[in-house]
């Protein structure tokens, strides 16, 4: 009867236990791996409000570009726009992986923007043209696909609203074509004013 426990032991249990053990662990690894990307992947879809969140979530768009940063502010203040770390998110976009940035602004902005636009009248890979009319709603489009649009709001608001999202082709395809028409129309019928 002990040979036959031992057999029994040796044909079944260790093999279950192993197949059981072996299970567990790959478990293990497959949720650790889905929590890791989870921990280090942007929000696909949030609200950010206050300059400091502004900042943030702007940063972060900025370090997934991979082809174009689009921007369309009705002010550039100088509390966003000379933001250190802004403009080193920025400058490493354009430096590091040749992104190009296309920024149409409206007419208001700060005089104490000095190294925004330092910044802007340096590198070859950036675009700046002060356009006549802003439309309603501001956004930043990265690579067709993330953005932060804002919500409508008065030209001297400082707390305001933004929908932030990555992965949003179809979002980003709309906003792209927004873009386009304020390059095509907006800033023509300035020229020609």
């Amino acid at each position: 009867t002990l040979a036959a426990a031992f057999m029994y032991m040796y044909w079944w249990v260790v093999p279950a236990f192993l197949a059981t053990a072996f299970l567990c662990v790959v478990l293990l690894l497959r949720i650790s791996g889905y929590f890791e990307a989870w921990v280090n992947e942007p929000p696909h879809n949030s609200l950010s409000a206050g300059l400091e969140a502004t900042i943030d979530t702007s940063i972060s768009l900025f370090l997934a570009a991979e082809r174009s940063i689009k921007i369309v502010s009705g002010q550039l203040r100088h509390t966003f726009y000379s933001d250190p770390q802004v403009l080193a998110s920025l400058s490493d976009a354009t430096m590091h992986r040749n992104v190009r940035i296309d920024i149409r602004a409206g007419t208001g902005y700060d005089q104490d923007n000095a190294p925004f636009f330092a910044f802007v009248r340096s590198p070859d890979t950036v675009s700046f043209d002060v356009i006549p009319y802003v439309p309603e709603r501001h956004f930043m489009l990265v690579d067709g696909r993330h953005f932060r649009l804002e919500d409508s709001h008065e030209p001297t608001a400082t707390n305001v609203a933004a929908r932030i999202r990555f992965d949003d082709p179809s979002t980003g395809s709309e906003l792209s074509e927004a873009f386009g028409y304020i390059e095509h129309h907006i800033m023509l019928k300035g020229r020609a004013a």
